[in-house]
């Protein structure tokens, strides 16, 4: 099996391998997911595929130590997705490659706990890592412009975009003991306050601290107050276990604009599916 040119070739005569430092090229990397290569492997995720892809064209690819991995008589063993990702991404990235693997040792992989970006909060240094995590996750996928998808795992943005996206957003932390009140409360998760308020702190951070400390409190002007209105709307879904991102958050931008609108709410709904969907509301 021809192999691309090694950065650098070593030689285990004990083990019966070689490993190096090799650039796969798409051509490489496609060729190697050819059926008289990748003969034993499980089924290829796509949206896995397309997420590493997405980071190599982004210049987010690092060499990790992780191995593409191969039987002696050139059999793939590991690393189908990551080749199926150079080949989508049309990019050629360095990678270790190991060859002269026992087949048998293929069960033996993929087994380890996978890192999380919350781990890898935490090893920086950060504080609520799970919290933190979410809600970077959340701020991204709003900032991208998606609406109706928000809180889905299957869109999360990278590792690598969700570290510049605190370092350019340092002021996003100040979110988290918003969310974690209004979770005490009893009013809805924590991630939905937090992701909230580091939305609408944007917009306005003047009426955005009234319109949070009326929600925690449960003070209100009347019956028809918006928020008190979205404080009762958002308990019902909390205790049906239902206040995910998608119906929690518009419900509290309708609020919000209703708020800063001086306008009363008699009744707070959002109809996100069905016959007649509303748009989802954009907060101003």
């Amino acid at each position: 099996m021809a192999s691309p040119k090694a950065l650098k070739q070593v030689e285990s005569s004990d083990l019966g391998t070689t490993y190096g430092i090799e650039t796969v090229t798409p051509a490489q990397a496609s060729r190697w997911l050819g059926e008289d290569v990748n003969a034993r492997n499980r089924r290829l995720n796509q949206v896995r595929v397309e997420q590493l892809a997405a980071a190599i064209r982004r210049g987010e690819w690092k060499l990790n130590g992780d191995a593409i991995r191969f039987t002696a008589d050139g059999i793939l063993l590991d690393g189908q997705h990551r080749l199926a990702a150079i080949a989508e991404a049309g990019k050629s990235i360095p990678a270790l490659v190991v060859r002269g693997i026992d087949p048998d040792a293929q069960i033996t992989m993929d087994r380890g706990a996978r890192r999380t970006l919350a781990h890898h909060l935490q090893l920086s240094g950060e504080q609520n890592v799970d919290h933190l995590a979410a809600l970077l996750n959340l701020a991204l996928q709003w900032d991208s412009g998606a609406r109706r998808i928000l809180g889905q795992g299957s869109v999360r943005p990278s590792y690598e975009q969700a570290y510049a996206y605190l370092q350019a957003n340092p002021g996003i932390r100040d979110s988290i003991p918003v969310g974690r009140m209004i979770k005490h409360k009893r009013i809805t998760r924590a991630t939905n306050g937090s992701s909230a308020h580091w939305i609408l702190v944007r917009i306005s951070q003047d009426d955005a601290e009234p319109f949070f400390d009326a929600l925690v409190t449960g003070e209100k002007t009347g019956d028809d107050d918006p928020v008190f209105r979205l404080r009762e709307r958002l308990r019902e879904l909390h205790a049906a276990g239902v206040d995910v991102p998608r119906m929690a958050l518009p419900l509290t931008f309708k609020a919000w604009n209703a708020y800063r609108a001086g306008e009363p709410v008699k009744l707070l709904r959002f109809r996100p599916g069905g016959a007649s969907p509303e748009q989802f509301p954009e907060p101003k």
